[in-house]
């Protein structure tokens, strides 16, 4: 009975149109699955039968860190250049606010110092030109009045100190120096006195010239006309100045310990009388009273 049911079934249209769906619907389904199974490969899904590619991420997130770090350090780079450029300008900028007075002050400094040295060697100048001016307005005056003086030998010279000779005038032939143990010629005669005692102008006449020697000691030089000059030698405390204008027995100074050249002859008054450019011999003109 069931058997005759089938076949009657089978043979009945509906079974060839059910199968027919059957197979569509397989046939939809596999086309499908191909389909969705192309696009996530496609897609870059990843298979699970695959080893992931491990190192070539680690180099893709290291590459990625390092552009990023690169890149963090280009803009501190950048930023710290940025500052630095800025802090420059600024330091320039403060510099040339700072330095601008300073080169300023400097050159009021500098203009001041100039001027005040200037100032200076004007004035060195002027008193250097005064100084000069005062010393030949002196000689000027010193000349013209020694032009006046007159010395008359036949009233000769009197005695600057009183004493007794200890050297004589020699100048044909040598005297004994017994400090210097030796002869030579003596231009001037050396009268004993002691130290203290009071030195006197042999004439009237003008002191030329005061001077310090190693021979002599302090020696004054002395014009009293005629083209005649007295030198007075071994003196101390003078009285005088150059000059002045001394009349005979005025003061001019007094005896001084003897030079080393004189130790032996002891204290002295080195006495000179110059005729010309010539030595005269004092005791020539010096008055016998």
């Amino acid at each position: 009975m069931k058997k005759q049911k089938v076949s009657e079934f089978l043979k009945n249209k509906s079974f060839y149109l059910v199968l027919l769906t059957g197979l569509t619907a397989i046939l939809v389904i596999a086309i499908v699955f191909v389909n969705i199974r192309s696009t996530d490969s496609g897609n870059g899904l990843v298979d699970l039968n695959e080893r992931p590619n491990v190192a070539s991420k680690d180099n893709t997130n290291k590459t990625v860190a390092s552009n990023e770090k690169s890149k963090q350090q280009n803009s501190s780079t950048s930023n710290r250049q940025g500052n630095t450029k800025a802090n420059s300008d600024y330091s320039l900028l403060e510099n040339d606010i700072v330095s601008a007075p300073t080169k300023e002050n400097s050159t009021k400094k500098e203009t001041a110092k100039a001027e005040t040295t200037k100032a200076n060697q004007a004035k060195a100048a002027k008193a250097a030109k005064s100084t000069k001016e005062e010393k030949n307005n002196a000689a000027e005056a010193m000349s013209s009045a020694v032009s006046k003086l007159s010395f008359k030998e036949e009233e000769g010279l009197a005695w600057p100190i009183k004493g007794d000779i200890v050297l004589n005038y020699s100048m044909d032939h040598g005297v004994y120096f017994q400090t210097l143990g030796e002869y030579k010629c003596n231009p001037a005669i050396l009268i004993g006195a002691k130290v203290g005692a009071k030195v006197e102008s042999a004439a009237d006449g003008i002191v030329t010239a005061i001077e310090n020697n190693d021979e002599t000691g302090v020696t004054i030089t002395m014009d009293i006309g005629s083209d005649f000059t007295l030198q007075y030698g071994q003196l101390a405390n003078v009285t005088v100045k150059v000059g002045d204008s001394v009349k005979t027995g005025d003061t001019l100074g007094a005896i001084a310990e003897p030079t080393k050249y004189y130790v032996v002859e002891g204290s002295n008054l080195y006495f000179k009388v110059i005729n010309g450019k010539e030595p005269y011999n004092p005791m020539q003109l010096l008055n016998k009273d």
